[in-house]
């Protein structure tokens, strides 16, 4: 994201927040486009993805990014790097994976600055499509869905038997 930031500038059509902590800390807090938060409570995280309109996550060794939901269930759009391809792909109305390299992230924001009806979009159907299909009972639910097809099936082929037993 540094990189990212200086390559904008002091660009006054851009705002960039960022929270949480971490090596770069200090680094962030001296560049003038950044507003730095620092570590932020739930909710007063959640206020802050509602204030913005973009997501950017250039992360390269996520496995499984629990702040892009964040930002999906805050309704933000998300440019997020295509080291995530495959993992949030039925999110395409709000997310876009972006090749990894600061071109093509400075491109695409400079292209939704231009036209930001690029971005435009229900808030309150993408909050609606997390909560119905991220909320972690849901996904336990699927965990245990599947685990179960999967002892079932495996169950079957070693025994003849068909059904999961408690």
């Amino acid at each position: 994201m540094i990189p990212l930031i200086k390559k904008f500038g002091d660009d006054n059509k851009l705002e960039f927040h960022i929270a949480g902590t971490g090596p770069v800390e200090e680094e962030l807090k001296e560049i003038k486009s950044i507003n730095f938060h620092g570590r932020l409570s739930d909710e007063d995280l959640a206020k802050l993805y509602r204030e913005c309109d973009i997501f950017v996550y250039p992360s390269h060794n996520d496995s499984y990014s629990l702040v892009i939901l964040q930002a999906l269930s805050s309704g933000l759009y998300v440019l997020a790097g295509d080291f995530f391809n495959g993992i949030f792909d039925d999110f395409s109305k709000y997310l876009e994976y972006i090749p990894m390299n600061v071109e093509s992230f400075y491109n695409r924001i400079n292209e939704i600055i231009n036209n930001r009806k690029m971005i435009d979009h229900d808030r309150q159907e993408e909050y609606g499509y997390v909560r119905n299909n991220y909320d972690w009972s849901i996904i336990a639910r699927k965990f245990y869905d599947n685990m179960e097809n999967i002892y079932n099936e495996f169950y079957h082929n070693q025994n003849g038997n068909d059904n999961f037993k408690d």
